[in-house]
């Protein structure tokens, strides 16, 4: 099977023919991931943090972001989108602070902040 790659929005092969409609069009991880976070992007947003920044480094060169923060302390609530969303920025910033905490205790180590 050839490989592909996503050249100027267009799939195109490693010897530059584009992939038609109908092609089997295996991709590599990294435009596997990306494709994955696009189809998402018609998903309702979950609201963040006004007061956490938007990257934490972890030993190990690991970084946390924000965005994974946002998934795990909704996880956490149980709630909706819709109803995450709807909470008063004090009760989500706390959920947020548990789930930062609580992540942060997996990693047993001293955290450095970024922006």
């Amino acid at each position: 099977m050839p490989r592909y790659r996503v050249v100027d929005g267009s799939v195109a092969r490693a010897d530059g023919s584009v992939a038609g409609v109908g092609d089997h069009v295996e991709l590599d991880a990294d435009v596997a991931a990306l494709h994955a976070r696009l189809l998402r992007l018609d998903e309702p947003m979950l609201l963040g943090s006004d007061v956490l920044p938007a990257t934490f480094h972890l030993p190990g060169d690991k970084l946390l972001t924000l965005g994974d923060v946002v998934r795990a302390a909704h996880d956490a609530s149980g709630l909706t989108v819709e109803a995450w969303n709807a909470l008063e920025s004090a009760q989500r910033e706390k959920l947020l602070d548990d789930a930062l905490i609580k992540l942060l205790e997996a990693e047993k180590g001293p955290l450095a902040v970024g922006s």
